[in-house]
């Protein structure tokens, strides 16, 4: 388990990369990757959405963001998300196609 300081500095870090670096979405996908370790669902959805607002052809945050949708139950939004992910990843990640197929088949309650 993180200290407070060490979380704290992690998200000072993170913020301020998120405002200023080259590669500002995936400073913003790190800022929901440490929402979600904290347990934060909210806060991490809205964290990928600004990621994928600054970088809508990039599959990762669609692929997290399904994955945070299915532990919140909603499991329409999360397939959405999923099958944008899996379509961007185009066979590259074959991850992200069992995670689409794992949650289509979530959704269908196979």
């Amino acid at each position: 388990p993180q200290g407070p300081e060490v979380r704290r500095a992690l998200w000072t870090s993170a913020i301020e990369a998120s405002q200023s670096a080259e590669d500002r979405h995936n400073a913003i996908y790190h800022c929901a990757v440490l929402a979600a370790s904290e347990g934060n669902a909210a806060e991490s959805e809205r964290y990928l959405r600004r990621a994928i607002a600054q970088a809508p052809s990039w599959y990762k945050p669609y692929w997290t963001l399904a994955q945070v949708l299915v532990v919140q139950n909603r499991l329409e939004d999360a397939l959405q998300a999923a099958n944008r992910a899996a379509y961007l990843a185009d066979g590259r990640h074959p991850e992200v196609t069992a995670a689409a197929e794992g949650i289509r088949k979530l959704a269908a309650g196979e």
